[in-house]
């Protein structure tokens, strides 16, 4: 198995550690200036914070990607866009799941297990609460266009320019809510087992045989590509 990675297993550890720290400032920020009354500011923060998670499914798979493969450049075209940083969002209740069953409490203790529950009923109630600004699918990567609002000036549908300040008070403390839910998720488990994660990636790249890596990347496969598939103009 050695050298078929695309990324050493160290990488994808720290990989996951950073996107998880950075989401942690970028939350903070989006909270101080919203305390400020920069709405417009405080969204585009949130969304970045929330693209910070994305990229954190999309770390957690590279331990099952290989140089050159199809997965290789699907993660790495993904990592590079936007909207599939936020389309990632839509696979976040497998992620915590995945990342609870590292606590020495999963399944040992009920409350532990009825707070993921509440924490992931949270999560689609507050992913719907923007269903307003970005209709009954509340598609995620919606949001990239309105955190390019959130920091430029920009033509409205009348065709006149519209200062970021402009953008709606409510809308923006909805996205707000929604990514300090996603951070509070990932910060309640990796706080106390990012060095398990560690050790579990370890573990796994030791002991999976290529049959068996082969059938999780089968089983993945749908998903992923629905997930990380970009367009040509969507980049940095």
């Amino acid at each position: 198995m050695a050298g078929q990675y695309r990324s050493p297993v160290d990488s994808i550890g720290e990989g996951i550690e950073a996107c998880w720290l950075n989401a942690l400032d970028l939350l903070k920020s989006a909270k101080l200036v919203k305390s400020q009354g920069h709405h417009a500011l405080a969204l585009s923060l949130a969304v970045l914070t929330m693209e910070e998670i994305g990229k954190m499914v999309m770390v957690d798979g590279l331990l099952f990607a290989k140089p050159g493969d199809e997965r290789n450049k699907i993660f790495e075209g993904g990592f590079r866009s936007h909207k599939s940083k936020l389309g990632a969002l839509d696979v976040f209740p497998f992620l915590l799941n995945y990342l609870c069953t590292l606590d020495p409490r999963y399944n040992t203790e009920q409350g532990f297990n009825l707070t993921l529950a509440i924490v992931l009923q949270q999560y689609k109630r507050e992913r719907q609460a923007l269903e307003p600004w970005l209709g009954p699918a509340c598609d995620l990567r919606d949001l990239d266009l309105w955190k390019q609002r959130g920091f430029y000036t920009h033509f409205n549908l009348s065709g006149h320019f519209v200062r970021p300040a402009e953008i709606d008070k409510d809308f923006s403390t909805a996205v707000v809510h929604l990514a300090n839910r996603l951070v509070d998720a990932v910060n309640f488990i990796l706080k106390d087992n990012i060095t398990r994660y560690k050790e579990r990636i370890h573990s796994l790249k030791e002991k999976l045989t290529e049959e068996q890596v082969l059938e999780i990347r089968k089983h993945a496969q749908d998903l992923v590509e629905a997930m990380f598939t970009v367009t040509e103009n969507e980049s940095e």
